[in-house]
């Protein structure tokens, strides 16, 4: 979970999410959730914020990644809403933060053995093709 200001800094962060991404607190503190955020997933983050802060949506999850503090990628699910005041202004962005980096392992996993499959499969018809023919 973290508190996110509107233009990006951490407010409070748990120490679920210091572990996720690899900071210390006073560490995560200091910087931004766009300088932990890859860059190829930066501009549709942003592009949500803007939405939601113009009111066309009060809410948006996505799939992105950060990079931790030792240099790798960790794949999270990001659910983002808004606190309001009383009178309707934006206060800050509430963020449920989850690893799905074991998960996203296993989909990469998946993927390329169903590659593999296919393949392999292929190769197999392309020599029965060739059997059949050489008689």
């Amino acid at each position: 979970m973290a508190l996110v200001a509107l233009d990006g800094r951490w407010i409070k962060v748990n120490h679920a999410l210091c572990g996720i991404v690899g900071y210390p607190e006073d560490e995560l503190m200091a910087l931004t959730f766009q300088d932990i955020t890859h860059p190829d997933d930066l501009e549709t983050d942003l592009g949500y914020v803007h939405k939601v802060l113009a009111g066309e949506i009060f809410t948006y999850q996505m799939e992105k990644r950060y990079f931790h503090r030792q240099g790798h990628i960790v794949h999270v699910l990001l659910s983002v809403s808004m606190a309001r005041d009383e009178q309707g202004e934006a206060l800050h962005f509430v963020s449920q933060i989850q690893d799905i980096s074991a998960r996203k392992l296993a989909e990469e996993a998946l993927f390329r053995e169903h590659e593999l499959a296919e393949v392999t499969l292929k190769s197999h018809r392309r020599c029965g093709d060739h059997r059949r023919y050489s008689r």
